[in-house]
């Protein structure tokens, strides 16, 4: 029983230490770059010298664009959860499931199809709208974009608080005032709404691509060129400043509520979904209308203009980009081992409060942030190796693995390690001849989500992959700024392509 205490308390500390340590030491750096105090007036100066007003506008934009993309995106996943979790829609499980696949896609797919969509550039243009009146380069039509791109995980977050409601509390207040019913709804589940607004807004405040696409200069964008362009690790450090001070207050007061309130309870994930309101005649045909044009935007319209603009060169871009394809699926292979590994001891271990801030802390501090801290703290021993990318990737999408894993091991019944640690006070046997052995199931969804996640990434992998390698999103980056709008749509078809095999492989699943 010694053995299992000191094993879990080893564990949690180092898991603590993977995902908190980039962050403290990138404040340590602040005040001792070189292990030297610069002095608290030293600091001031330079801070003042680089935060212009210019700089502070950026700042300000960037949030307000996080913002706005986070309540559309919100609002957008409430009414998709309320939808598919308290009516009597059919399929309603095969309708969630293809409306979160847009947040599997990459946000840069979506800016680069609807540019071609709307004839902005490439050979759609010829085809359907050529020289549209519309001007796209603006903020509003990134928000449009971002919240195409985003809306999935609100109605991912908001329909397990949904599928937590007690029935009978429903059952109850239909008696009383069946008018109410969606007020105390709402009041029941916001502090799902709560988390995915600020999760959704870290996401949008995360976003590199699509901002450049539409040419927007954003707060991402500046810390970028301070590390890509002029190679300035402490100038790019202080910009990441301000977003360390708004996302880790906003944890810490986020993380109290979460306390005192409902959390990231998954344990009733299989439970029915409620049905509250029926959908007859116009209202069920207004919904299928609003689903359809949802995936239509999201999906459809993305996967037309790809087949068109690919000309059918899908052997050539391919045969161009082959190493950069397996190097993806090589990366993402294990990447989304350790994720999943570490995510099933993390749950075996953890208990309530802990669990809560591994999944929220990681979520909502922006990928610029995490990217900026792990150059800092690898620089000077790691820098040529993949360990700072490895660690990015864990510390980013260890939160999906654990949402994922954790409703199967809710089903677990916990008499039974508690009867195999009387048998044995080896931690490893429990581990190998009754957690993994249980964990197949979660273990292969996790797996699957975590690979695309890791395959469609490029701002992380961007900033920390080491020299002379390069993925598939970097090589359809490096095209499309030639100009190749060939090779770039049939490259991002085939990657299209293969994360729908992977996907269609979790249909088979109830789990998410």
């Amino acid at each position: 029983m010694k053995n299992i205490f000191e094993f879990k308390n080893i564990f949690l500390f180092f898991i603590f230490l993977l995902i908190f340590l980039p962050y403290l030491y990138l404040l340590f750096y602040l005040f001792f770059p070189n292990f030297k105090f610069v002095g608290l007036n030293s600091l001031a100066e330079y801070a003042q010298l680089i935060f212009t007003l210019r700089l502070l506008k950026i700042l300000f934009r960037s949030l307000g664009i996080g913002i706005a993309t986070a309540f559309t995106s919100t609002l957008v996943g409430l009414v998709l959860a309320l939808i598919l979790e308290c009516t009597n829609l059919p399929a309603s499980n095969l309708w969630k499931k293809l409306l979160f696949l847009p947040f599997l896609l990459p946000s840069y797919l979506f800016v680069f199809t609807w540019l071609g969509f709307l004839g902005k550039r490439g050979t759609f243009t010829t085809l359907t709208f050529p020289n549209v009146p519309i001007n796209v380069y603006n903020p509003f039509f990134l928000i449009f974009f971002l919240t195409f791109s985003y809306f999935p995980f609100p109605m991912f977050l908001i329909s397990l608080g949904l599928k937590n409601l007690n029935q009978n509390l429903i059952d109850a207040a239909k008696i009383y005032n069946s008018k109410k019913i969606l007020r105390l709804i709402r009041s029941l589940i916001f502090p799902h709404i709560l988390i995915a607004f600020f999760i959704t807004f870290s996401f949008a405040v995360s976003e590199y691509i699509a901002p450049s696409f539409l040419r927007i200069n954003t707060y991402q964008n500046e810390i970028f060129i301070q590390l890509a362009t002029f190679y300035d690790v402490r100038k790019a450090t202080f910009y990441s400043l301000p977003l360390l001070l708004i996302f880790s207050l906003t944890f810490l007061l986020i993380y109290k509520y979460f306390n005192r309130n409902l959390y990231f309870s998954i344990s009733s994930s299989f439970r029915r979904s409620l049905k509250i309101w029926k959908l007859t005649g116009l209202k069920k045909f207004l919904t299928y209308v609003f689903l359809i044009t949802l995936l239509l935007l999201s999906i459809g319209i993305p996967l037309v203009v790809l087949l068109v603009e690919s000309e059918g060169k899908f052997l050539s871009a391919l045969t161009l980009a082959k190493w950069e394809f397996l190097n993806s699926i090589a990366l993402s292979f294990l990447s989304a081992f350790l994720v999943t590994c570490f995510a099933i001891l993390t749950l075996y271990f953890s208990d309530r409060k802990i669990l809560n801030f591994f999944i929220i802390f990681p979520l909502m501090i922006p990928s610029p942030l995490l990217a900026i801290s792990l150059i800092v703290l690898t620089s000077t021993l790691f820098q040529q190796t993949f360990l700072p990318l490895l660690l990015a990737y864990f510390s980013r999408f260890l939160p999906f693995s654990l949402l994922v894993c954790l409703p199967f091991f809710i089903q677990i019944q916990k008499n039974l390690f508690e009867a195999a640690r009387l048998s044995t006070s080896s931690s490893f046997k429990i581990l190998r001849k009754i957690l993994f052995p249980l964990s197949k199931k979660p273990f292969l969804n996790s797996f699957i989500l975590i690979f695309i996640l890791c395959f469609s990434e490029i701002l992380m992998t961007q900033l920390l992959i080491p020299p002379g390698f390069q993925t598939l999103a970097l090589r359809i980056e490096t095209l499309l700024h030639y100009g190749n709008y060939s090779f770039v749509a049939s490259l991002n078809l085939i990657s299209l392509i293969f994360i729908l095999i992977l996907y269609s492989i979790l249909f088979k699943s109830e789990n998410l």
